[in-house]
């Protein structure tokens, strides 16, 4: 299992504690389906996008016809991926209840351009070194920290893939795990979850400006 599939599991587990209302949970992931089925057995109802062919970029249409949700929300080595990750961001911050949790793992720019959209860039020279490279310029930490906060989720955790926490240094390049908490201006129905709601992720936030 991949360090970041480890890291989501780990928080989820010291996060819930049985018995409660079932949690559902939202699975988007390139990956194997190893996480869910761990999850399912822990409990969780799980409903899973699988990719397909041309899944990057459909993602916004497949979020679209999603109608439920959910109490949390895995989204694992995919925004760094696609061209409109604010977008994708939005889409599922809309399908999170309040309280509900986005867990996420972004590899270190580590896609490949893909489709229309890599040759345009390419081509155009949008991003120099992305362009000799055939690679996608890292999704950092702190662009992805401030969308989330900007959408109304408070930040709670960020670890380099190593475990370290996310400093200055490295949040422009490194592959990185964490998760935030959508606010609540009401309390959240009980799930069982035992997320907190101030504090550490505005101190944290703070530190990397």
């Amino acid at each position: 299992m991949r360090p970041g599939d480890r890291y989501i599991l780990r928080v989820l587990a010291e996060q819930w504690t049985p018995p409660a209302r079932i949690p559902s949970l939202l699975d988007i992931s390139r990956g194997e389906d190893g996480l869910a089925i761990e999850l399912r057995a822990a409990g969780f109802r799980v409903t899973r996008l699988t990719p397909q062919d041309g899944w990057l970029e459909s993602l916004g249409k497949q979020l679209a016809g999603v109608t439920d949700t959910f109490d949390a929300i895995c989204c694992r080595d995919v925004l760094e991926r696609v061209d409109d990750w604010t977008e994708i961001v939005a889409r599922l911050v809309r399908r999170l209840r309040p309280g509900g949790v986005l867990l996420y793992s972004v590899r270190h720019g580590g896609a490949r351009l893909e489709g229309l959209s890599g040759l345009l860039r390419s081509w155009l020279g949008s991003d120099r070194a992305a362009a000799e490279s055939g690679r996608r310029p890292p999704l950092a930490a702190t662009d992805l920290a401030a969308t989330l906060r900007r959408m109304g989720l408070l930040a709670r955790e960020m670890r380099t893939i190593g475990g370290q926490t996310v400093g200055a240094a490295d949040a422009a390049t490194a592959a990185y795990v964490g998760y935030s908490v959508r606010r609540s201006e009401r309390a959240a129905p009980a799930t069982g979850m035992r997320w907190e709601f101030t504090g550490t992720g505005e101190r944290w936030l703070a530190g990397l400006r």
